[in-house]
């Protein structure tokens, strides 16, 4: 029997996300061109009122009701107003978003404003109609109306005029379309569907296993889906999941075709890379599919032969699929040298709703990792959170491209789902936005400006200071790109007119003899060549950048403004006042390695020019840390019928705090093994009792910042029968 992959799909690990297949909401309620204010309001069924606090006896829907009692004009005898939302309450005032029962015109509503003023307490009444910023022309893509992670304007759950909790792709689609850049999908592979055609460049399948690719082979150049569903012999049992046509189609969908959805980046390609059949994949084959889209050396499987590369490297590599563990080093090397390249990786920060410390490869450094929301902007329930979120996007209720069929391809339809995976590909979205912007941008860049754009989460947000620096936001990061302008077309030159002809005129008379000639002066002094000024030494570097690794550290920056002439960076690496290590590089990334995990480091970067060495820029203080040891003395003792499990702190502590402790319960053996985990702050668990004198293998390990440490032996224990 073959063993279940260790890596599964992100959308998978949590019990309940799956996709959900429905037909296309023909709906078209948003205008293609969206007014900043429209003209002619049109009939709306809400209004805004502010009350104040002090001294108003009588509720909004009161007033409401007396208003239209009272004002024959109106021509509503009675309504039946709620209470949608209270927006904003403070010691003064009460700000309420009432629905009055029907939708009433815009001289209905005046007439209503304009009654509700005279009542005591009411300081405003604004009729709460649609609005859209001029600047954002938004697509004639019938499904619109139900992509909220693309543009959210539905006042009642999250959204504004602005877009909302959304990534508000169209705000940026003035600057970038995504034209020109390149988004590798690692993933279940992609199936044909309209809203995708025309929307690929050559991929590649690096599933090894035939059985699990269900191609009859290993590695080929056909990166279609074949399907990924189980009958129970293997895994879970599960249709096709269809996820990498999900997740493509949320990247870069065919936008303003009349059909269907809408791309965050309209016009980027989408590199289809597959890499997980039945079971989810091996760590292996998603390494060499990164390793491949970045442009990397590439083997087959027999390691003798180079595969040949991609037409260009992606410039973004989407990550939705992981597992629980920590970051391999092999792992993590890998990264280094794809974000070396230019290559951006975002990744899903998985859907166990733990700390994401403990979530492979969510949990490396050098990546953008992506935690999911909800329309509310509140943390959708299965995402992971902690430290090490770069930037939160919409995973909930995504509506995206996707299959009818249960095993093998059918037709093309659209489905809903829930995960990070879904919040992943709109920030892979955005950053194919970046680049077409800056095809010159760094890794660091667009993680810089991911962060920087990002918006505040609402107000109670379940988000705040656990899913990175805020909410994704297409525009604002995108204006933080610089274009390289377009180069000034030479003009075409005016041809000089052919002169014409004139009669050759009568030979004139004889000269007359010639005067002595002049005496020759000798030639003048050659004036001396101006000595060139010496070019200034460099300026600082900018937006430099430390991430912690085990052992290390990543160092990037962004060179100096007056960059023309830079040979090299020097780099040095400071600890308790001290000079450790003087580094040189032409880059502008480096993976410092040799750090002792515990002790802070600052790093200083400086350019070089024929002139010397320029300003030292510094990084903040940086804390290399590791995953902790083994928990050592693991004892299990019986006490008043409970099974308890005591330990002691591992040896290794990694550098840093242990925080958490994961203990681990496998009931079973073979297809009906079971495993269990529980995260504790303290060193005693007692085991629950579940099964009464059953028998199951525990095992525990020390949960750091860097992420899940090494696994005790495990232990068998019985449950005792009380």
């Amino acid at each position: 029997m073959r063993a279940s992959s260790p890596i599964s799909v992100a959308a998978s690990l949590a019990l309940g996300l799956g996709m959900v297949s429905a037909a296309p909401v023909w709906a078209n309620e948003e205008p293609n061109i969206a007014p900043a204010v429209l003209e002619t309001p049109a009939p709306t069924d809400q209004i805004i009122i502010t009350k104040t606090t002090s001294g108003s006896v009588s509720s909004p829907k009161q007033d409401i009701l007396r208003a239209a009692l009272d004002t024959p004009r109106l021509g509503v005898a009675s309504l039946t107003p709620r209470v949608v939302r209270v927006v904003q309450r403070d010691s003064a005032s009460t700000t309420s978003v009432m629905d009055v029962g029907q939708p009433l015109n815009a001289e209905q509503m005046s007439a209503l404003t304009e009654e509700l003023l005279r009542l005591p307490g009411v300081v405003s009444a604004t009729p709460d109609i649609r609005v859209y910023p001029a600047s954002v022309s938004l697509p004639n893509d019938p499904d619109l109306p139900s992509l909220w992670g693309l543009w959210n304007s539905n006042l009642a759950a999250g959204g504004s005029a602005d877009g909302g909790t959304s990534v508000r792709g169209p705000a940026a689609w003035s600057s970038s379309t995504g034209t020109g850049s390149i988004v590798a999908v690692i993933d279940t592979g992609i199936t044909s569907h309209p809203d995708l055609a025309g929307k690929t460049v050559a991929g590649y399948d690096f599933i090894a296993n035939a059985a699990d690719a269900r191609d009859g082979n290993g590695y080929d150049s056909d990166p279609a889906d074949m399907g990924d569903w189980s009958t129970g012999a293997n895994c879970r049992s599960s249709s096709s999941s269809w996820h990498g046509t999900h997740v493509a189609g949320t990247i870069a969908a065919v936008t303003n075709n009349g059909v269907g959805i809408a791309g965050v980046a309209p016009d980027a390609s989408i590199m289809p890379i597959r890499v997980l059949g039945e079971c989810g994949g091996y760590l292996s084959d998603v390494e060499q599919g990164m390793r491949w889209a970045a442009g990397l050396d590439t083997y087959d499987q027999t390691g003798l032969n180079l595969i040949a590369p991609p037409i260009r490297r992606a410039d973004v590599i989407n990550l939705s699929l992981g597992g629980s563990g920590t970051c391999s080093s092999t792992t993590q090397s890998l990264i280094n040298q794809i974000v070396a390249t230019g290559t951006t990786v975002v990744v899903a920060a998985g859907n166990s709703s733990v700390d994401v410390a403990g979530s492979a490869p969510a949990n490396c450094t050098n990546i953008v990792a992506v935690a999911a929301t909800t329309e509310l902007g509140q943390r959708a329930s299965f995402s992971n959170y902690g430290a090490g979120i770069t930037v939160a996007a919409p995973g909930v209720s995504i509506l995206s491209t996707y299959n009818t069929g249960t095993q093998s391809p059918s037709s093309p339809t659209y489905a809903w789902s829930n995960g990070t995976s879904m919040a992943a590909p709109h920030i892979a979205g955005v950053a194919a936005l970046m680049y077409a912007r800056d095809d010159s941008a760094t890794p660091a860049q667009v993680r810089t400006a991911l962060i920087n754009s990002a918006r505040d989460f609402p107000a109670g947000s379940t988000c705040a200071g656990i899913c990175g620096a805020g909410l994704a936001d297409a525009p604002g990061a995108v204006s933080l790109m610089v274009a390289e302008p377009a180069p000034t077309p030479t003009p075409t030159p005016t041809p000089t007119p052919t002169p014409t002809p004139t009669p050759t005129p009568a030979p004139p008379p004889p000269a007359p003899a010639p005067a002595p000639p002049a005496p020759v002066l000798p030639p003048p002094a050659p004036e001396p060549e101006p000595t060139p000024e010496p070019i200034p030494v460099p300026d600082g570097v900018s937006d430099l950048a430390a991430q912690a690794m085990d052992s290390g550290a990543v160092v990037s920056w962004a060179p100096p403004a007056n960059s023309e002439g830079v040979l090299g960076y020097e780099v040095d690496v400071h600890t308790d006042g001290e000079t450790v290590q003087q580094l040189q590089t032409t880059a502008t990334m480096m993976v410092i390695s040799d750090l002792e995990n515990g002790r802070g480091y600052v790093f200083s970067v400086a350019a070089v020019n024929e002139s010397g060495t320029g300003a030292q820029t510094e990084s903040a203080t940086l804390t290399p840390v590791g995953v902790a040891g083994v928990p050592r003395s693991v004892k299990v003792r019986k006490r008043s019928g409970q099974t308890v499990l005591t330990w002691r702190p591992p040896g290794d502590s990694g550098g840093a705090k242990t925080l958490e402790y994961v203990v681990q319960i496998r009931i079973g053996r073979g297809k009906n093994r079971q495993r269990m985990s529980w995260v504790i702050n303290n060193r005693r668990f007692t085991v629950p009792d579940l099964s009464r004198g059953g028998m199951y293998r525990i095992r525990i390990a020390a949960q750091n910042t860097a992420g899940v440490g090494v696994f005790s032996k495990s232990k068998v224990v019985k449950i005792l029968v009380t």
